[in-house]
């Protein structure tokens, strides 16, 4: 949930580059550096101890095991959170000026607080799926 709650973070900043740009949330780039990492990860086979590495291509087939493995699980929650917050932002930059909004004038969709909820609810059963792989 530490993910959840950098992206949660992020989205409250924004900024965009030119005069006729919409604002790009900093969550969006949270999200890219969490998949960044997880791919190294999966390519590198960085985080197991002194055991020989399994082929790529099983590493990657078994990522669909969602009864076993919650990254691909948690990657898609964390997609749905991201995107329910993309235009939440409260501190908007532009060049050197900065702007502040309210967060009484952050408008939610319908669509958003479904998104959000999926979101969650992925992560939890993210979570309960690596509780049960450790407890075996």
């Amino acid at each position: 949930m530490i993910s959840v709650l950098a992206i949660f973070i992020g989205c409250f900043f924004a900024r965009k580059r030119k005069d006729n740009e919409e604002y790009i949330s900093s969550s969006y780039w949270i999200y890219f550096v969490i998949v960044s990492l997880a791919g190294v990860t999966l390519g590198t086979w960085s985080f197991t101890g002194n055991t020989t590495s399994v082929p790529i291509f099983s590493r990657i087939i078994d990522m669909f095991n969602i009864l076993e493995h919650a990254g691909l699980v948690e990657l898609y929650g964390q997609l749905l959170i991201t995107c329910a917050l993309s235009n939440k932002y409260l501190i908007m930059t532009y060049k050197s000026k900065t702007t502040t909004r309210n967060i009484k004038e952050v408008k939610w969709a319908k669509s958003e607080i479904i998104c959000l909820f999926l979101g969650v609810l992925l992560m939890l059963i993210g979570a309960f799926i690596e509780s049960n792989a450790i407890l075996g």
